[in-house]
């Protein structure tokens, strides 16, 4: 079995939702969702390179679907600050070095001497703005 790689893509819209924190729909905890299964195989999604080799091995009938899943919790992907109404127009990502950030929330979560420093951020929920049912 072959998987599907797609660490950069996910790398690159890491780097983009750092430059406009409103114009995804899904949150960081969605992409990491995402990292960690690419090569989990808990779930059927990225086995092999193509519908044909997932239509040989029954893949569908076999396993469950990251996507499934990703529905069922959809509350525990969705970015609070997403505004489809700031950015319809083509989003003009600014490609210098200085705007580009380590991901920290993925490449040191496992790290215990080395924390995120973020100052005077407060974590906002859907909750906390009143959306919370």
């Amino acid at each position: 079995m072959l998987l599907m790689p797609c660490r950069s893509v996910v790398i690159l819209d890491m780097t983009l939702t750092f430059q406009f924190p409103n114009a995804f729909e899904f949150n960081e905890h969605f992409l990491i969702t995402i990292l960690d299964h690419v090569y989990s195989s808990l779930f059927g999604t990225f086995l092999h390179n193509c519908e044909a080799q997932r239509h040989n091995d029954r893949i569908k009938t076999r396993t469950k679907s990251l996507w499934s899943y990703v529905n069922c919790q959809a509350e525990e992907f969705t970015n609070p600050l997403y505004a489809p109404y700031m950015h319809s127009h083509i989003l003009q990502p600014v490609p210098s070095m200085r705007r580009i950030e380590l991901w920290t929330g993925y490449y040191l979560r496992w790290n215990p001497r080395i924390r995120p420093q973020v100052h005077g951020v407060k974590i906002i929920t859907r909750h906390s703005l009143g959306a919370g049912s």
